[in-house]
This record gives structure tokens, C-alpha cells and sequence, in this order.
């Protein structure tokens, strides 16, 4: 994991993001074990989780204010508990991180596949999580081709996890970056991003 090969970012912004992206690694493994003990619905259940850390990643490492970053970092207990409550919600996160592209036009390539998951898989991620009409009507079968695009956008949402990492490494390599960024390139048809021109 880059964790052991590379020294990572400790300041508050760096923390927060790591543990952001790592939980995002770690929900989408156990949304590849969760299809494969037979959990269909639990495992598109655990989607809108690994969505919402790595959200929650990308904005403290570019968008959320040093207060709301601080929140974040403090030791778990009632008080912590109780001040997390009161983040920024996905929507406010990503309009965050939106603005902040505006200013950085480098960020747009973390902004798209985000806003484009929300977009598209929201309403069934919420439903999936609510127990709602989606995971009801699959409780009989599950149809392979939603079980596909479940796995497909879980890779993607690792990979923007992974990028976050990459971005953190203390001893930042460029030419790594640029890699870890386009790193899906000739794998289309396990992630939902699609090879841009730039």
C-alpha cells in the first residue's frame, strides 16, 4: 500500500485525507468480499460509504476550512463526536471542492468522476442504504450487469482514493503523480472514467 512505500503528508489537511482515502480502500474491499460471500445488496449498500469518505478526503485535503479539518483530527470522544456532527455534508463538500477548481483548474480531474458518481448513482446509493424499492426488488436475484457497474464505480472511487495518497506522498514525484492520475488508462471497462484528452 503507498502507506509503506512512501512517506506521507502528517500535517492536519495530510492526516485527515489519508485516513479518508484509506477508509475508501478499505470499504471497497469489503464491497468485493460482501458480492462474493453472496451480500449484493449490502455491498451496493457500502458504495455510498466508500463514495462519502473519499468526498470526505478530497475536501479536507483542498476545500474544508482549518476548523472544520481540526474537527476531524481530534481524539474520538462525546465532544469530537458531537463537533463532527456538524461537517459539511456530501453536497456542501462537493460544491466545496468545486470552487476551489475554479481557482485550480488542476482539481477538475478529482471534481468530474465525483460529480458524475453523484449524479448518476445517488438516488440508488440512498436507496440501497435507506432500504429502499432498489435492494427490495433484488432480494430474489441480483442482475449481473448492476452487479458489474456496482464494482466498476467502487474501482473508480479507489482509484480517486489512491490518487489522494499519491498527492500526499511527502516526497512528491510529479512524473508518479501524473502516473497515479491516468493510472486507469487502459482499463475502461473496470472503472466508470473515460481517458480524457488532456
Amino acid at each position: 500500500m503507498l502507506q509503506q512505500v512512501a512517506e506521507l503528508r502528517d500535517d492536519p489537511r495530510g492526516l485527515a485525507a489519508r485516513r479518508a482515502a484509506l477508509l475508501a480502500l478499505e470499504h471497497g474491499a469489503a464491497l468485493r468480499v460482501l458480492f462474493s460471500s453472496g451480500a449484493p445488496n449490502s455491498a451496493c449498500a457500502l458504495l455510498r460509504s466508500q463514495y462519502e469518505a473519499v468526498l470526505r478526503g478530497a475536501w479536507a485535503l483542498y476545500a474544508a476550512p482549518s476548523e472544520k479539518v481540526d474537527r476531524l483530527n481530534r481524539p474520538l470522544d462525546p465532544d469530537s463526536e458531537q463537533a463532527a456532527k456538524n461537517l459539511d455534508g456530501p453536497e456542501r463538500m462537493l460544491d466545496a471542492i468545486k470552487a476551489r477548481a475554479g481557482l485550480n483548474p488542476q482539481l477538475m480531474g478529482l471534481v468530474i468522476p465525483l460529480e458524475e458518481i453523484r449524479v448518476n448513482q445517488w438516488k440508488a446509493m440512498n436507496s440501497f442504504v435507506h432500504g429502499g424499492i432498489h435492494p427490495l426488488q433484488r432480494t430474489d436475484g441480483f442482475p449481473v450487469e448492476l452487479a458489474a457497474q456496482v464494482v466498476r464505480n467502487s474501482n473508480g472511487i479507489s482509484h480517486i482514493a489512491c490518487r489522494l495518497l499519491a498527492r500526499l506522498a511527502s516526497t512528491a514525484d510529479v512524473a508518479t503523480a501524473a502516473e497515479m492520475e491516468r493510472a486507469y488508462v487502459g482499463f475502461e471497462d473496470c472503472v466508470p472514467m473515460k481517458p480524457t484528452s488532456a
